[in-house]
């Protein structure tokens, strides 16, 4: 048997702020929509020839809340620390199909939930009137198993199978710093470094424009 895939995704997101005094509370709310197609080719094993080919076409909706909250306290030296704790839900409505051949797959319509916690710190000095560094550091942990499952079943057969899909990412610690310097009053250059569990590393730098 040998297939190809493909899917166009289409996402929406709104996200806000809300500030008191030195705490504040942030959400982001995301939308997104899959839409998938797999083409199986099955081979005649005797005359290595296609025998038969196989469209199967679903459709997935995930949508995603994430909530976060911290308050940043002032130390002496100009240095400041932000603890934060942030959580993550997840609801993924996974499209039903039917792989229509002898031995394949159907599968109804299913709902997985999934919600996971961040906990970490920001942390920043202030060196110069133009300069400034800072660093972070987070724990992410699903509270829930972070594998994404379906019931299919083999209607050939009257048999039901639990199939396990994607994998989301669990148990990472992620680690950053970056320096700022201020060029004008509106104007500030950014270079800054981020790194995933001592194995995913990524460098980048920016400028920031306020008008």
């Amino acid at each position: 048997m040998q297939g190809k895939a493909s899917a166009n995704n289409f996402g929406l997101s709104f996200y806000d702020k809300f500030d008191y005094n030195n705490g504040y509370v942030s959400g982001i709310l995301g939308i997104d929509y899959l839409d998938k197609k797999v083409i199986k080719v099955i081979i005649d094993k005797g005359t290595k020839e296609e025998k038969e080919t196989k469209e199967i076409n679903s459709s997935d909706l995930v949508a995603n809340i994430n909530l976060e909250g911290g308050y940043k306290f002032n130390l002496p030296k100009n240095v400041s620390i932000e603890p934060f704790v942030g959580t993550n839900f997840i609801t993924y409505l996974r499209g039903g199909f039917d792989e229509n051949t002898e031995l394949g797959y159907e599968s109804d319509p299913e709902v997985n939930f999934k919600a996971n916690m961040t906990l970490g710190a920001r942390v920043r000095a202030q060196l110069s009137e133009t300069f400034n560094l800072g660093g972070f550091m987070s724990y992410t942990k699903y509270l829930t198993n972070p594998t994404l499952k379906l019931k299919a079943d083999l209607k050939e057969y009257n048999f039901q199978n639990e199939i396990e899909g994607l994998k989301l990412e669990d148990n990472y610690v992620k680690y950053g710093v970056d320096l700022r310097a201020k060029a004008k009053d509106n104007i500030e250059i950014n270079v800054s470094y981020q790194g995933k569990n001592l194995k995913t590393h990524g460098v980048s730098a920016g400028v920031k424009f306020e008008f």
